[in-house]
């Protein structure tokens, strides 16, 4: 038989609570309606907080069409731009297709920074 302690309990519930905070923040940010929001929820619940914060967060709405439910994607960095090109295309492509919508990542251009 396998005791667990207390302190590990209340981390999980901690975490519980962190995410349903986190979600809740990011709704207030993005609007809870908005598609971008409903596709971000998507990514926490599959893949965590720290994603999110070090990648999809990285991300903003260039336009969102709603005509054609196509949105414009761009990365603040070229770094999150890489890491999202190599890892997560299909993960977004996914998460857009369950709101209806397409999307398209706009490369990042260091060129307008110099």
């Amino acid at each position: 038989m396998q005791v667990t302690p207390f302190e590990q309990l209340k981390t999980v519930s901690q975490k519980q609570i962190n995410e349903e905070e986190y979600l809740l923040n990011l709704s207030k940010q993005l609007g809870s309606n908005s598609t971008w929001y409903k596709v971000r929820e998507s990514l926490i619940k599959s893949y965590g907080q720290t994603i999110d914060k070090k990648y999809f967060s990285e991300l903003n709405i260039i336009n969102e069409d709603n005509v054609s439910k196509k949105i414009f994607i761009k990365a603040k960095t070229g770094f999150a731009d890489s890491y999202i090109t190599s890892n997560h295309m299909e993960n977004l492509a996914h998460a857009f297709k369950a709101q209806g919508f397409s999307f398209e990542l706009v490369k990042f251009s260091n060129f307008n920074k110099i």
